[in-house]
């Protein structure tokens, strides 16, 4: 996926690419929009772009190796978790198996500790940067958002 395939979001696009061809990409964007205006599809645009392991001159996504399609294809076992390991999602419901809680009606503070915190502080496995993608975050719980809050905010 490229940012080519982001339609009808020139202004998102050129930011992004932007940052990409500088290598100056903020450690953390909010995409924001009506259902259906492709803030995940610009968001593993970008997250693509950032493991990409033979990234073109501009410092975008090749698209053709392991890194780009593994950032991009899903895991059979966990259909919504990319199998590229620094590519993460976090969504309400996701690794409430694995953390042995049920799930609930949102995004746990529980699931920011465990899945976000306990990995942002290292460096990434394959690729140039480790990307936290959280879906729908308008669904984080009030402590989920103050630790995620409180994860941005440290340097």
């Amino acid at each position: 996926m490229s940012f080519a395939d982001l339609l009808g979001q020139p202004v998102a696009t050129r930011i992004l690419t932007l940052a990409l061809a500088r290598g100056q990409v903020h450690h953390a964007y909010r995409f924001e929009g009506p259902d259906g205006v492709g803030k995940e599809r610009a968001a593993f645009a970008l997250a693509q772009a950032l493991v990409c392991s033979e990234p073109t001159s501009e410092g975008l996504a090749c698209g053709a190796c392991s890194a780009c399609r593994r950032a991009l294809s899903l895991s059979p076992e966990e259909p919504c978790v990319p199998l590229h390991p620094d590519v993460i999602l976090v969504a309400r419901g996701l690794y409430s198996k694995t953390l042995g809680k049920a799930e609930s009606n949102g995004i746990s503070v529980q699931q920011i500790r465990e899945v976000v915190m306990s990995r942002a502080g290292y460096s990434p496995h394959e690729g140039r940067a480790m990307v936290f993608i959280i879906r729908d975050a308008h669904e984080l719980t009030v402590q989920a958002a103050n630790a995620l809050l409180k994860t941005l905010e440290e340097p």
